[in-house]
């Protein structure tokens, strides 16, 4: 059997040292992530849930832009699901029923005791950074409401993210719209 030198078990407890240490080093880094993680999704991810509300407001700011886009307090918010007649685009006519589902959207939104924001999950912002939701007003699918009156249009539908109850009541609302001839589909 060969005999170690001092030097040699020198070197090989170095080497374990530096093994064992750099194993430490990862595991606490590996748990100070996961932590990280944890804490972002609990207390930034967690009102955003599929089901869940975003937002429900009983003591809040509206400030009108269109018939499809608000905002809440100091939140850009963009209606989910629908498009309504351009009423303040730059260097852009009024389109037909804009102003009109520009007005409808603002007194609804006024006139509300509860604002309730869902989201579906993964389709959460927009390119602009509005929040993209689905808005309830006093427990009505204000969206729905848009669509029966003949002021909006199904459009932009995320098919991967979108709650197929609520885009079926949206066809429901637009159809009956059309055969109506109300609205845009006169």
């Amino acid at each position: 059997m060969k005999r170690i030198t001092k030097k040699q078990q020198k070197d090989m407890e170095n080497f374990i040292k530096r093994n064992i240490t750099n194993k430490y080093v990862a595991i606490i880094l590996l748990l100070v992530i996961a932590g990280g993680v944890y804490y972002f999704n609990e207390h930034y991810l967690h009102y955003r849930n599929e089901a869940a509300p975003v937002l429900v407001a009983n003591d809040y700011k509206i400030r009108c832009v269109d018939g499809d886009t608000f905002v809440l307090n100091d939140q850009k918010i963009r209606m989910l699901g629908i498009d309504t007649p351009e009423s303040v685009k730059p260097n852009h006519p009024v389109e037909p029923f804009g102003k009109e589902a520009s007005d409808y959207t603002c007194k609804k939104l006024e006139s509300a005791k509860k604002i309730d924001l869902k989201q579906d999950k993964g389709n959460e912002f927009d390119k602009y950074d509005r929040m993209l939701a689905w808005v309830y007003l006093d427990d009505v699918l204000l969206q729905e409401d848009l669509l029966t009156k003949g002021f909006a249009e199904i459009k932009y539908i995320n098919k991967k993210t979108v709650d197929n109850r609520i885009l079926d009541q949206l066809k429901n609302a637009e159809s009956r719209a059309k055969q109506a001839k109300i609205g845009i589909w006169q």
